[in-house]
């Protein structure tokens, strides 16, 4: 009854203080900016690695599954190996698709978090701006 009662309850002030601490401080603006750059700097450069090892993965898998392609017409006498060989080279070249749409994925993903945290640093920026505004008033 007393939750009732209270204009403020205890679910609300939970709620109010899981969203505040989502917030950058006001006062600390500048620190937050390098924080999120270091951040996107951290993530760039882990993508410039997937990149890299995803780019060597289909190679890696084209090349090998042309080769069990090839080899699987040679070998389509015996009719076993030759299908063993064709059904290879297509898991190869799908283990090699995984890799790159994986990459594809997350480049994407990092380009939204990255225009994401462009805009809060902007209304941070500006809310620093608005609250310099009202302190000088």
């Amino acid at each position: 009854m007393a939750n009732e009662l209270d204009p403020k309850s205890d679910a609300d002030r939970l709620r109010d203080s899981l969203l505040g601490q989502w917030e950058p401080d006001r006062s600390s603006y500048l620190n937050y900016r390098k924080e999120v750059e270091a951040m996107l700097a951290k993530q760039e450069k882990s993508l410039l690695r997937e990149r890299n090892f995803a780019a060597v993965m289909w190679i890696y898998a084209a090349v090998l599954s042309t080769s069990y392609v090839v080899g699987s017409g040679l070998f389509m006498i015996h009719k076993v190996e030759g299908t063993w060989m064709a059904v290879s080279g297509v898991l190869w070249f799908l283990f090699g698709a995984v890799y790159l749409l994986m990459h594809h994925i997350n480049n994407n993903r990092f380009e939204v978090i990255k225009e994401i945290k462009g805009v809060e640093l902007r209304l941070a920026a500006l809310e620093e701006r608005l609250t310099g505004r009202s302190d000088g008033a």
